[in-house]
């Protein structure tokens, strides 16, 4: 697996949402100039993203149930079962 994880931070819904480098949600969104938040910089390790989420300090961090659900050996090393991942509102 060559991707690296990256965090967007939505500033008025208060969230972190972790993103794979290669999730559709990151490679069509406006990377340099997004609307609602930022994105954070890119990690090798889901760790790393998932401490940068945290010291955000939203309401709510979660992981994409699109590019990372398909990892499930990372859902274990974070404690998460698959169906507490939350979906993307559209």
């Amino acid at each position: 697996m060559n991707d690296e994880f990256l965090a967007y931070v939505n500033h008025p819904r208060s969230y972190t949402m972790i993103h794979s480098t290669s999730c559709v949600y990151y490679v069509h969104s406006d990377q340099k100039d997004p609307k609602n938040g930022k994105w954070s910089d890119k990690f090798i390790k889901l760790k790393d993203a998932k401490d940068f989420a945290k010291k955000e300090q939203k309401k709510q961090n979660s992981l994409c149930s699109n590019c990372i659900k398909s990892f499930p050996s990372y859902h274990e090393i974070l404690g998460i079962k698959l169906n507490e991942v939350p979906h993307h509102k559209t």
